[in-house]
């Protein structure tokens, strides 16, 4: 089997290839290596000075997108402590859907079109199920005044869910596209040491 020398590929860059942390290691170990060096050989300060804006414009979209990452993670938390205290209000809204007249006792026809499967919806399923599970128990409670009240009450938490979750899907497509910059970034920065080392085989 013949196989490709190793310096026919890029090492670098199929070494990082599934780590930004790693490539961020060995770049800068890089860029200051050529800095110090740099210093005694004059030949390599066009070298140096090619690779650090490679080099910062590389750790720059890295700090970013963990920053995105950050951001999503809050999102996501933020989201799962809301979804928590609005599934402690059903209890208290059963109770109160209840005592809003013998026709919404447990049992009625009444009770049954607006609790119609009971508490399951609002912790079981997706996360987008369980947020629509609020903008149907709303919808089931607007054919009677009696509870309006109550019913507005299920509105403002479906819509504070649902803003929470437009905000943390925002912050994933943050993540996803900073993803896609770093990545780029990446690949020039790596594809500059192997040139680099080109210059270095060449030259010492």
């Amino acid at each position: 089997m013949i196989k490709t020398w190793q310096y026919l590929t890029n090492q670098f860059e199929n070494s990082t290839r599934y780590s930004y942390k790693k490539a961020v290691k060995l770049s800068t170990y890089h860029e200051a290596d050529l800095r110090v060096k740099s210093q005694t050989e004059p030949s390599l300060i066009p070298i140096h000075n090619r690779y650090q804006s490679v080099h910062d414009m590389f750790v720059q979209g890295y700090n970013s997108w963990k920053s995105a990452g950050g951001s999503q993670e809050g999102q996501t938390l933020n989201l799962e402590q809301l979804l928590d205290v609005a599934y402690a209000n059903i209890s208290e809204w059963d109770l109160n859907v209840q005592v809003a007249g013998p026709s919404f006792r447990k049992g009625t026809p009444a009770y049954k079109s607006i609790f119609m499967n009971g508490k399951n919806p609002f912790h079981r399923g997706s996360i987008d199920d369980r947020i629509n599970a609020y903008d149907t128990l709303a919808k089931n409670m607007m054919l009677y005044t009696e509870i309006k009240e109550i019913k507005d009450e299920v509105e403002l938490v479906y819509k504070s869910l649902d803003i929470a979750r437009d905000e943390q899907l925002g912050a994933k497509g943050t993540v996803r596209s900073k993803s896609g910059n770093v990545e780029a970034a990446r690949v020039n920065a790596m594809t500059m040491q192997w040139r680099d080392l080109g210059f270095a085989m060449d030259a010492f």
